[in-house]
């Protein structure tokens, strides 16, 4: 808390040592003492904000929530996974490298599982979380 006394129109602060009450020198005086020496307390005000930190706060704010995993996640076979942009790409890859040579199922890791899966579902289940992505990404 910061202390003043008005001088010729000029607020001058409380050194922190000490303060002159009468007569007398008072050092590290009390609160009360300040007040006797004529000192006002200066009431302490929250810093205010400016359109631009609100903004950018908020930013902040969707930016964290859209990397959270309340968006980033979903459930396969009880299981909570992800699959990044750049692991998509490779899975999509790997999905139509099956599907090319008439392989039926493939393995790919999931949920940190490897998991067997026919290759028109993952395809399915890869287009899905894609589409999901890029759902959630415009409205982020």
């Amino acid at each position: 808390m910061k202390y003043y006394i008005e001088i010729d129109g000029n607020k001058e602060y409380f050194n922190g040592i000490s303060a002159v009450i009468g007569d007398f020198t008072v050092i590290n005086p009390t609160e009360d003492e300040l007040i006797k020496a004529g000192y006002i307390k200066e009431e302490e005000t929250a810093p205010v904000e400016t359109l631009d930190d609100v903004k950018q706060a908020k930013i902040n704010e969707i930016n964290n929530y859209a990397m959270s995993s309340e968006v980033n996640e979903f459930e396969f076979k009880g299981a909570k996974a992800w699959i990044d942009a750049d692991t998509r790409v490779k899975y999509a890859a790997s999905i139509d490298a099956a599907i090319t040579i008439g392989q039926d199922k493939l393995t790919l890791p999931i949920a940190n599982n490897l998991v067997t899966i026919n290759a028109q579902d993952a395809k399915k289940m890869l287009a899905a979380v894609l589409l999901y992505a890029d759902a959630t990404f415009f409205v982020t």
